[in-house]
């Protein structure tokens, strides 16, 4: 019978031959039948006699497992299938953990020479039905990052850094979004896990311990809590790990099955088990931890059961097999449609990644309109310039320059002699609201745009104060920064939209205000204090009236905007609460590479002006924002 990993050590896949991996692999060590075709056993501890006791002991095995029939078992087999998606081309044998990757539902991050110095993380290309469900691969692999190691542990976890866990080093390494190498290792001996580590897995939104890592070892079958502590890298040290719950048959996989899943109406987890040859399920607890007594088993009659993952277009489970015959199995019946997934589905307003109350997007996936930021939307903000008409055509409207417009905002002076007047001499571009990492589906079609207008403090006689350099604090999704105001750049109109050079309708009612903008970086704390707070620089999903979703880096930020009466047409506006803050954004690097921003030609209708314009690239996401002091 096939031994559990308590029964001692597993073997261990080495690589003869030269540095690339090149000849054939070579078992180490005991425990479940990772046999290979290489020329000798070599173990860590054991005689000779009992190394090849150990092999004839694996062959028995391996024929039984091979006699015995790959099931989805009663009662799961009502409403589960298994289909073998086969060998993924290009990927060295020796499966180990899989993926989606976070940002291309269309390639699957595979690790491949599993266990050995040469493990590497592999992009395949994927096929998907019209359904959405994997059928295939497109083509072969691509080498992704260099993965010394790579066990049956690979999972985004938070700002979509990818973790892997290694063996036999019993650590994990860390690569950050868009990284082709290991940012970080974190040594899992020094965390309290106890040698060696198979795989990783975080609580998804929605369930219970929401957000948690667990790390599980193959030597002693520990399943581990481990708390994330962010560094200042863009990567997360580990806190001490807590023992929740001792498993058998070797796990190298784990993944949650999605809620509203048939046949799961408790929170569960599927494991994959290598030494038993089966996929098991277990009921968590209120830490997202398995349930003790709650094992059943889902399918059985596998061999080398590797890896763990969720398919979040289809809600497909995935997974791979590190024998010989090394595969990539789905398993078809899941629900897809989880609040908390990061993607908004039929019923949801909103899906922002988590469910968390106070974030505008509620734990149920509903708009949370209590605190007034909420009513502001995100806008995806684009460089623009007038049109021109066609030769022998009437010129299009344009926008007749606006001086001495009378500015008022949260952050303008009570010096007796400030006029607040601004000169606003051109327009500059044009922000469109926008739904950010599923944050309101349905932003995009909202009527609230906004028109940018170049904007200089006018000459007055006597002359007008100078704006004075101010550092104020402002939180939002992206995080909380002090950030250093240096002056006006821009004034945004509330503004009509829409495409071609037809013209625009007005908007119908006064809810958008205007926005007095200024340039803004992170601001440096005084010499002798603390430092303030760095922005990293982070990637979101936005989609806007113009297309989308399109990933964007957003590198750094560029202003703040503050709520602004004009012309005394709405004083109360200096005092709303919800400013935006605007990060400059360009698009993320991905594989294959996203379609640039094609010029675009608008209409565009406000109280300053009717225009037609081109809008010609992209510049800024700005994010609702609080001012916190």
């Amino acid at each position: 019978m096939l031994q559990s990993e308590g029964s001692g050590s597993r073997p261990r896949t080495t690589w003869s031959g030269d540095e690339q991996g090149i000849g054939r692999p070579v078992v180490l060590g005991q425990g479940g039948p990772r046999v290979s075709s290489g020329t000798g056993l070599r173990r860590r501890s054991a005689s000779t006699a009992g190394a090849v006791a150990m092999a004839v002991g694996w062959t028995i095995a391996l024929t039984a497992a091979r006699g015995e029939a790959q099931t989805v078992q009663p009662p799961f087999a009502a409403s589960y299938s298994m289909v073998s998606l086969g060998t993924a081309p290009g990927v060295q044998p020796y499966y180990g953990g899989l993926t989606i990757k976070f940002d291309d539902p269309d390639t699957l991050l595979l690790g491949g020479g599993a266990n050995s110095a040469v493990g590497k993380l592999y992009a395949v290309p994927l096929v998907r039905d019209q359904s959405g469900h994997i059928t295939g691969f497109a083509g072969t692999a691509a080498a992704y990052a260099p993965a010394p190691g790579i066990d049956g542990g690979l999972v985004y976890g938070p700002s979509n850094v990818l973790f892997v866990s290694r063996y036999p080093q019993n650590d994990m390494g860390e690569l950050k979004p868009g990284s082709a190498v290991t940012d970080k290792v974190v040594d899992l001996d020094a965390s309290g896990v106890a040698s060696t580590v198979g795989t990783l897995g975080f609580v998804p939104p929605g369930f219970p311990g929401a957000g948690r890592l667990k790390a599980v070892s193959w030597t002693t079958g520990g399943w581990y809590d481990v708390p994330l502590t962010p560094d200042a890298s863009g990567t997360f040290d580990a806190g001490t790990a807590i023992l929740r719950t001792t498993m058998s048959g070797g796990v190298e996989g784990v993944a949650y099955v999605p809620a509203g899943s048939p046949q799961f109406p408790n929170p569960t987890v599927l494991v994959s088990e290598y030494s038993n040859g089966s996929i098991a399920v277990y009921d968590v607890d209120a830490n997202g931890d398995p349930a003790s007594g709650t094992r059943r088993p889902f399918i059985t009659g596998l061999i080398g059961a590797e890896g763990a993952t969720i398919d979040p277009v289809t809600g497909d489970f995935l997974f791979s097999t590190f024998g010989s015959q090394a595969r990539v199995i789905a398993v078809r019946g899941f629900a897809h449609a989880v609040c908390g997934d990061g993607t908004v589905d039929a019923g949801e307003e909103c899906d922002d990644g988590n469910t968390t109350d106070g974030d505008c997007c509620s734990s149920t996936c509903t708009r949370e309109l209590v605190d007034p930021a909420c009513l502001l939307d995100d806008f995806l903000c684009y460089k623009a310039t007038p049109a021109k008409a066609a030769a022998g055509q009437p010129a299009y409207p344009a926008f007749t320059p606006k001086l001495g417009a009378v500015v008022v905002d949260p952050f303008s002076s009570a010096d007796p002699t400030d006029r607040h007047e601004l000169d606003l001499s051109k327009t500059i571009g044009v922000c469109n609201p926008a739904d950010r990492d599923g944050t309101s589906a349905d932003a995009p079609a909202h009527a609230g745009h906004l028109a940018a207008y170049q904007a200089k403090m006018s000459k007055t006689d006597p002359s007008q104060p100078g704006f004075v350099k101010q550092v104020k604090t402002f939180s939002n999704p992206l995080g909380t920064l002090k950030l250093s105001l240096t002056g006006v750049d821009r004034f945004l109109e509330p503004s009509g939209q829409a495409p071609g050079d037809g013209g625009a309708p007005a908007l119908g009612d006064d809810s958008l205000d205007r926005f007095k903008c200024y340039k803004a970086k992170v601001a440096k704390a005084p010499s002798g204090q603390p430092p303030y707070p760095l922005f990293t620089a982070v990637q979101v999903s936005v989609t806007d009236a113009f297309g989308g979703p399109s990933l964007f880096a957003l590198q750094k930020p560029t202003r703040v905007c503050a709520p602004a009466d004009r012309d005394g047409l709405d004083p109360e506006a200096p005092t709303h609460v919800a400013h935006l803050v605007c990060y400059k954004a360009s698009l993320a690097k991905t594989d294959p590479k996203q379609p640039k921003f094609a010029r675009l030609r608008i209409s565009t209708a406000n109280a300053l002006a009717h225009e037609v314009l081109d809008a010609k690239s992209v510049l800024e996401v700005c994010v609702p924002s609080k001012a916190l002091d």
